[in-house]
């Protein structure tokens, strides 16, 4: 038989004492402890502090001097997020990093609504700056300028002058020339912009010359035949790419309805392919 040993029984004793002077004496009533916002409020700002240093650090690394001191026009549209603005800052290069903007913009409050309209930025522009611009509305002020099917650069020059500080003389001397640096312009056959001022409705910055008009109509043009196969085309007919913005300059005007211009085109394509004369009255005007 296991003899018992009070030596232990002392030390278990001793022991379960010592545990229960741990335990809290009064069970029902917990002592709250004094909220203290000191440390929050310091970690808020070294959060935001170091997104502030992030950000500058990546706009300078990812913005670079690419378009130092360029403006960039930016267009906010009706329903545009400040995830969505952000997004066209960083493709146009005025700030680093978008999601950076973003997150610095709503951390120090100034992620209100933004203002549709046109704004103009410098690369590496103050992201508070930016901020201020796009929530208190100041675009920059526009003219509209809409320019109809079928216009000579005189009757273009006429519509541009009407809604513009920019004179008739101005807007034709600036479209008689053609060092615009595009392809389409290079042909010795070309001998001025004409049938290239795409017709559509234009919005420009007060200020716009009329270079820079001109140049935005042509830009137009070469979007809008951005998916023409002109080399393709070219080939099948014996035609420059001029060559064939003539045939369509002279189907347009020749057209009365859209369902005459397949019926003219293939009438203009059949004589110059035989070497006749084309006999109809746009040639002359």
């Amino acid at each position: 038989m296991r003899r018992y040993d009070k030596t232990r029984r002392r030390d278990r004793e001793e022991l379960e004492a010592r545990l229960s002077a741990l335990q809290p004496r009064n069970k029902g009533r917990r002592r709250r402890r004094r909220s203290n916002p000191g440390p929050l409020v310091l970690g808020l700002l070294l959060i935001v502090g170091t997104i502030g240093a992030l950000y500058y650090v990546f706009s300078a690394a990812l913005g670079g001097d690419e378009s130092a001191g360029k403006p960039v026009r930016i267009e906010v549209a009706q329903g545009d997020t400040l995830s969505s603005v952000a997004e066209k800052l960083e493709e146009k290069g005025v700030i680093g990093n978008a999601f950076l903007f973003k997150l610095e913009a709503r951390l120090s409050g100034e992620s209100a609504e933004i203002k549709p309209g046109r704004y103009t930025f410098v690369p590496g522009e103050d992201d508070e700056k930016i901020m201020q611009k796009l929530t208190s509305g100041k675009a920059v002020p526009t003219f509209a300028v809409t320019i109809p099917e079928g216009l000579t650069i005189e009757q273009t020059a006429e519509q541009v002058a009407k809604h513009s500080d920019i004179t008739v003389q101005e807007f034709v001397n600036a479209a008689r020339s053609t060092d615009y640096g595009y392809a389409f312009l290079q042909d010795p056959a070309v001998k001025t912009t004409e049938g290239y001022l795409f017709p559509k409705r234009y919005e420009f910055e007060e200020g716009t010359d009329a270079r820079g008009v001109v140049n935005r109509l042509l830009e137009q043009y070469l979007i809008e035949t951005e998916g023409v196969d002109f080399e393709e085309a070219g080939q099948r007919l014996n035609l420059s790419e001029h060559e064939i913005v003539t045939v369509a300059s002279l189907i347009e005007r020749e057209a009365a309805t859209s369902a005459e211009r397949p019926v003219i085109a293939s009438v203009i394509y059949n004589r110059l392919r035989e070497g006749m004369p084309l006999q109809i009255d746009a040639t002359i005007q």
